[in-house]
């Protein structure tokens, strides 16, 4: 996971597009793009053994996957790579002959080093500032580019790359000219994008280990021609290999140095009073009194329970308290629940009691009198939430909190996924089991003759899509396991795509196929 977030991402953000390219790399960089560089013996041969690998790998992949279309061969640059250095310099006419039929005039991109324009990049600074992101992922550096914000981290280049960058590099660069350089820029951008989702996800299949290929190897044919002045680095080829990897490992995710890193960063505030030869047994010690510590704050049984409880939600932070569970009351404390319950609205009462009715539980309205014996009669008040947690992601109401407010979750009377806002979730007692429901305000879908104009239609694996900024008032009662994930969203103002409305650009890229 490391060697594609901080390796191949990485180096497209700082070295291909320039955002915080080193000084040396680029003066390096240019360097090579104005002077014939020299190659010994010894690296003609083992850039060779590289490329031979490679081209075996290649034709490995178009033997299986016939679907690839034959005009994606890829074309003679301006760079050649080191081996076929005297083989190009002696057929140099017959390259750039515009009798060949793979030669392009559009493909002639300069040989000189590659900046986002400075509109480009305040474009981007800007969607970081405003984005809105839920309280659990880290909002990356506003100042990108800069020196001042430091190294980013992993986590931060995975947010870039599949929740960021979706929503304003479309905006720059879509046009419907598949020849010009912004789109090629955009297709680019795609098939990386396409291939981190793959790589980063916690379900996967041999059908998309294979399409991480084809989007990989797309990928790579593009940057030979629009950033020819950069050389495929070892991090390119190691990651020629995920493909076998997912087929014979399953996700990469679950392998990651993720987990290992957090629990590095635990230990390291661990005091050892320098005494440097018992660090073994103290760190092993304090991970047995954590994990003890976390047994007797969970066992409802211990003698001490209530005390060591309070202690645990000092120590933690107060969200933590609010977990979703699904909690048993008897009747006295259903009455006690409802006696400092809120009156639903109208509205509200109206749409949960469809939807229960719905899914099969037949409960009557108390206004609906007499009351059958045994009838089940739903409650007009419930416990009103602005947020509740399932593990480490909170979900609020719009009110109070817009990040962590905006939902995709699964229609399960349509069996398809919508995306929306919640704009209420109260508790109320069924049956002696205390439940969570959620109102949630489905986003307004664009006209197809209006979408159609916005790139995110034709590239689905950005997993984006634009609608109306304005409401919908189109409501949904759904319950916490309905959640697929969190959105992040961007609001454009009015001709963005040609489209004469104020819309709203949404993206699911948080989901990695985890169940929250």
């Amino acid at each position: 996971m490391h060697n594609w977030l901080e390796g191949v991402l990485a180096h497209q953000l700082r070295t291909l597009w320039g955002l915080g390219r080193d000084e040396k790399v680029g003066e390096n960089l240019a360097k090579l793009d104005t002077e014939d560089e020299q190659y010994t013996d010894t690296d003609i041969s083992e850039s060779a053994d590289e490329l031979e690998g490679l081209r075996a790998e290649s034709q490995e992949y178009s033997t299986r996957n016939s679907t690839l279309s034959s005009d994606s061969t890829p074309t003679p640059h301006n760079t050649p790579a080191p081996m076929d250095m005297e083989d190009n310099n002696n057929n140099a006419e017959d390259e750039d002959d515009p009798n060949d039929f793979n030669y392009n005039p559009e493909d002639e991109i300069p040989s000189s080093l590659f900046f986002l324009t400075d509109i480009e990049v305040k474009a981007i600074r800007d969607c970081i500032k405003d984005v809105h992101l839920p309280t659990w992922v880290d909002r990356p550096p506003i100042n990108l580019g800069e020196k001042q914000h430091g190294k980013l981290k992993a986590h931060e280049i995975l947010i870039l790359f599949t929740v960021i960058f979706p929503l304003v590099l479309p905006v720059l660069w879509w046009n419907d000219l598949s020849t010009s350089k912004e789109r090629k820029l955009l297709d680019s951008y795609y098939q990386l994008t396409a291939a981190t989702n793959i790589i980063c996800s916690f379900k996967t299949s041999n059908t998309e280990a294979e399409k991480f290929t084809e989007f990989y190897v797309g990928y790579r044919k593009s940057i030979q021609t629009l950033f020819d002045f950069a050389h495929s680095l070892p991090n390119h080829h190691f990651a020629m290999h995920n493909e076998a990897l997912l087929k014979h490992w399953g996700p990469l995710a679950g392998l990651s140095e993720f987990p290992g890193e957090r629990m590095n960063g635990m230990f390291q505030k661990l005091k050892t009073n320098r005494r440097i030869y018992d660090m073994g047994y103290t760190m092993l010690k304090k991970l047995l009194h954590f994990i003890q510590f976390t047994i007797l704050t969970k066992e409802s049984q211990s003698p001490n329970s209530e005390h060591l409880q309070g202690l645990y939600n000092i120590l933690q932070p107060p969200a933590i308290s609010k977990s979703y569970t699904k909690l048993l009351l008897n009747d006295q404390a259903c009455e006690a629940f409802l006696a400092k319950a809120t009156p639903l609205s109208p509205q509200e009462y109206v749409v949960l009691l469809q939807y229960l009715n719905q899914i099969g539980r037949p409960y009557r309205a108390y206004t609906n009198m007499p009351h059958p014996e045994y009838s089940l009669v739903l409650p007009p008040a419930a416990k009103q939430l602005k947020e509740f947690n399932i593990r480490e992601y909170t979900y609020s109401c719009k009110s109070s909190h817009q990040g962590n407010s905006n939902i995709q979750f699964q229609d399960r009377f349509n069996n398809c996924q919508r995306t929306g806002t919640i704009e209420s979730i109260f508790q109320i007692p069924l049956e002696g089991v205390l439940q969570t429901f959620l109102i949630v305000q489905e986003h307004m879908l664009l006209p197809i003759g209006e979408e159609i104009k916005a790139p995110y239609i034709h590239y689905p694996r950005f997993k984006s899509k634009i609608v109306f900024a304005s409401t919908s008032n189109i409501f949904f009662i759904i319950e916490p396991n309905h959640i697929i994930t969190h959105l992040t969203t961007h609001v454009q103002p009015s001709g963005t795509f040609g489209i004469p409305y104020d819309t709203l650009i949404v993206c699911w890229g948080l989901d990695r196929g985890k169940k929250c």
